[in-house]
């Protein structure tokens, strides 16, 4: 006898094997967003370190080294005589930075690549300029990770050197969030 009673068990029945089949969906889905997140790591590492090994480094520095004797026009890029830089390009300078080391830099040599670079962070001076230098980075700390004893990277890019991946589900408390803590 067809009542309302046995219509809503055959249905949750129904319900139950279509919320199992999807399951199953999203399970083989996720494997796949899984191992395309992988992948990407390891061609975001690959395209930090190939210019580290690949020599590229080396012809860009010489290669600015030519161009800054031989030119002497006016440039648009900020330096000690402009002032500070605004949030949004310290951070992407940073980031060029620490993808063209291969490896994280702590707060001191970042500061000395960005004076050597001709990049100023801001600050009257040496002391100024290293409070600024931290302000800014804190005030990136969504982008940047501070690893202890190795110092800042991209918090999205893999470092193998270090054995950095961002998104590990089971972070090492090594890489634990810096910024959280008052010792940094």
């Amino acid at each position: 006898m067809d009542t309302p009673l046995s219509r809503a068990h055959a249905r949750k029945e129904v319900l139950e094997r279509e919320i199992e089949y999807h399951q199953r969906n999203v399970e083989a889905h996720q494997r796949e967003v899984d191992v395309r997140q992988y992948e990407m790591r390891e061609v975001d590492t690959f395209i930090a370190q190939y210019p580290r090994f690949s020599g590229e480094n080396q012809q860009r520095v010489d290669a600015d080294a030519n161009t800054s004797k031989h030119d002497t026009s006016d440039s648009t890029s900020p330096s000690a005589e402009n002032g500070p830089i605004s949030q949004e390009q310290f951070e992407a300078d940073a980031r060029r930075i620490l993808m063209e080391n291969g490896r994280p830099m702590k707060r001191g040599q970042l500061v000395k690549k960005f004076r050597s670079s001709g990049l100023r962070v801001g600050g009257a001076d040496e002391i100024k300029e290293m409070r600024n230098f931290g302000v800014k980075i804190w005030k990136a700390k969504d982008r940047f990770v501070n690893i202890p004893g190795e110092g800042y990277w991209p918090r999205d890019i893999a470092c193998p050197p270090v054995d950095y991946h961002p998104g590990d589900p089971q972070p090492s408390p090594k890489y634990k969030d810096m910024f959280s803590t008052a010792a940094h």
